[in-house]
């Protein structure tokens, strides 16, 4: 597959998403390229990382600044839900 077909793929993903988002995610190939972006499945590993430090600021009020290279895509999910219920539980507290 070329890639502009694979950008096509990717850009028609954002697309998808943005149907039903009031903010929505930019949908130019060359924002995503900037990122090193051109692949869903690159997308949706940027789009799990930026849930994972989001999460984790929300816990401990600074952004993560570590490497999460080594993380599969399960384990960010996994940990971010852990830190999002970690957060509710210290709120209630």
């Amino acid at each position: 597959m070329s890639g502009f077909n694979i950008m096509n793929d990717l850009i028609s993903h954002i697309k998808k998403i943005n149907e039903d988002q009031l903010f929505k995610l930019v949908e130019t190939p060359e924002h995503w390229a900037e990122y090193g972006i051109e692949t869903v499945d690159q997308f949706e590993r940027y789009q799990t990382e930026c849930a994972f430090v989001e999460a984790w600021k929300g816990c401990y009020g600074v952004r993560h600044r570590g490497s999460l290279a080594h993380f599969t895509i399960d384990e960010l999910e996994e940990m971010t839900t852990e830190l999002t219920e970690q957060r509710l539980y210290d709120e209630v507290l």
